[in-house]
């Protein structure tokens, strides 16, 4: 990226979320890096989405970025059959520039408290899928067409705990239980997890997980190797699939996003990429003569390729050579 294009699309913001959808087709959410004033809300600072597509490659080196207004927090952007979906914090989807953010649901007015906070996209056979707090999980069947596939009505178990508290204290601010992250091996397997929480879903019912340690899951991944890996803040990570589960030892720290890629578990911290294979953790050293990471936010990966980020900058690796796509070094 050239200095000009990297002014242009990055300067002055910071990398929130990143997904790579296809090798080399990468979607980026930002938001403005300015700061902190107590009279400004969170919506007032800017919000940009940058595509990388380098098959369409333009004088911007095949960059593409759009200003958003009034978003609190962006949390996922993905490609869905050419079309960007992106998720905001409040539970809102933005699918056409023309359109802007929607409810995702129903108006927040007629929420009932319900549906605080959208937390990930993701890609499941042939649809999208949005997860977020209170155990709120919606399918994208067309556009601006979701199904609430975590209907009280239709699915009183996933409730059970927060009607309780409901009736206790009048609301459901006390209750933490919700989905951070969510993936699946089929539209009829599906996993989503949070806060000690990991339910399953059978493409009808959501059955939930027992677990032999909970993690405060802020990442789920279905893996090439059949295995269902969840972890989060302080680990542990935890490996299973049905009724079987295991802890696997890796080093205590806050992880924020895992991928599977090259027959590896990879694991984005704040402190380090770490790499999980042959039932071995070890922290991932960089090349001395390539790229170097500085941050190790997220991670996320296709089947080709994997891209690691932090707030300045985004690197994508092959399985043999990483390069900086975002950063000090590309400018």
């Amino acid at each position: 990226m050239t200095p000009e294009n990297y002014n242009k699309l990055i300067g002055g913001f910071y990398i929130v979320k990143s997904y790579i959808s296809a090798p080399h087709y990468i979607q980026i959410c930002l938001k403005e890096a300015d700061e902190i004033d107590d009279n400004k809300e969170m919506h007032e600072y800017d919000t940009r989405f940058v595509s990388y597509i380098p098959e369409l490659k333009s004088e911007d080196e095949g960059f593409y970025g759009a200003q958003v207004t009034n978003v609190s927090y962006p949390v996922s952007l993905i490609v869905d059959k050419k079309r960007g979906v992106s998720l905001s914090d409040r539970f809102r989807v933005r699918e056409t520039k023309k359109i802007g953010f929607q409810d995702i649901y129903k108006p927040r007015s007629e929420w009932d408290d319900y549906t605080r906070r959208g937390n990930n996209l993701r890609i499941i056979g042939d649809h999208v899928y949005a997860c977020g707090t209170l155990r709120k999980v919606f399918r994208r069947d067309d556009v601006g067409e979701w199904t609430d596939i975590t209907d009280p009505d239709q699915h009183p178990n996933l409730f059970k705990r927060l009607k309780f508290l409901k009736e206790r204290d009048g609301k459901y601010s006390n209750s933490y239980a919700g989905f951070a992250d969510i993936d699946g091996f089929s539209e009829e397997d599906i996993y989503a997890g949070g806060r000690h929480d990991l339910w399953r879903y059978d493409g009808e019912r959501w059955h939930e997980i027992q677990l032999p340690q909970y993690p405060n899951i802020k990442s789920v991944v279905c893996a090439k190797d059949g295995y269902v890996y969840v972890t989060g803040r302080n680990g542990p990570l935890v490996r299973g699939r049905g009724d079987e589960w295991d802890i696997l030892d890796i080093p205590a720290l806050d992880y924020n996003e895992m991928a599977w890629f090259d027959g590896k578990l990879w694991l984005a911290s704040d402190y380090e990429l770490g790499v999980y294979e042959n039932g071995e953790y070890r922290r991932y050293e960089f090349p001395d003569d390539g790229a170097v990471q500085f941050s190790f936010k997220g991670v996320h990966a296709c089947d080709e390729m994997l891209i690691s980020y932090g707030l300045e900058q985004l690197l994508t690796f092959d399985g043999e050579e990483w390069v900086e796509l975002i950063g000090s070094l590309s400018v």
